[in-house]
Order: structure tokens, then C-alpha cells, then sequence
């Protein structure tokens, strides 16, 4: 799935074709599909569904997931803006110890916008 949505560059049916791989990975327990399939409903426009699937990604395997879907909380990308809750997920990024060093340089990033009371434009989720 990842493939077609790498290779689409705005082609519907390249990412509806990557769509159907990444929800049979989904089905198959793959880790990282919940994200994939979010960036891909970001990419066909579809805000709210990108959303869903980053918070069902969430459930299934957090440190995959976990920095975007602070995002979309902190800029109101497919769901209402929730600061609090942006700023929760982007701490447990920093606490968990299995945090990439670039999720946590970003999750500081996004810490220290909140604390100076600055919102990023949505195009920090996915461009």
C-alpha cells in the first residue's frame, strides 16, 4: 500500500489502490498500517478519516502513531482543537523511552509553541 501512496502524487486511483493493500495489512495485524492509512486519507482530503485512523492506530500500537495524532489535536486537523490533549500525547512522547530522538525534538518543538501560546498551521500534519 505504502508504495501506490509513495508513487501517487495526487493520482485518486493510485491512492484508493493504496488504500485497499494498507487496510489488508490493518486486517493482518500490521503495526504501522493505522498511520499509513491515515497519511493516505490525508492525501485524498478526507481530515476526519485521517483523524480516526491515527486514534485507532493509537490503540493498536502507540509509538507509531502517537506524534501525529498530537498534531492533529493541536492544530483541530479532522477534529476539534484540544490543546490539552495535544500536549499529553507530545509529553508521553518524551517520557517514552522508545521515542525516535526526532519524534522527541518535535514533540519539543510543538511543547515549547504551546507554552508561547503559538498554533502552527494544520500543514505540520501532513502536507
Amino acid at each position: 500500500g505504502a508504495y501506490y501512496a509513495d508513487t501517487a502524487k495526487g493520482d485518486k486511483s493510485k491512492l484508493l489502490t493504496a488504500l485497499f493493500w494498507e487496510k489488508k495489512a490493518w486486517r493482518v495485524n500490521c503495526e504501522i498500517a493505522g498511520q499509513n492509512i491515515a497519511v493516505t486519507y490525508s492525501q485524498l482530503g478526507n481530515r476526519q478519516l485521517c483523524h480516526k485512523w491515527l486514534q485507532r492506530g493509537y490503540k493498536r500500537c502507540k509509538w507509531s502513531t502517537r506524534l501525529s495524532l498530537a498534531k492533529t489535536f493541536l492544530c483541530g486537523y479532522g477534529v476539534r482543537r484540544n490543546v490539552p490533549k495535544a500536549e499529553q500525547l507530545f509529553r508521553d512522547v518524551l517520557r517514552d523511552h522508545g521515542s525516535h530522538p526526532s519524534h522527541k525534538a518535535l514533540a519539543k518543538k510543538y511543547l515549547r509553541m504551546i507554552k508561547r501560546g503559538e498554533s502552527p498551521d494544520d500543514s505540520v500534519v501532513y502536507p
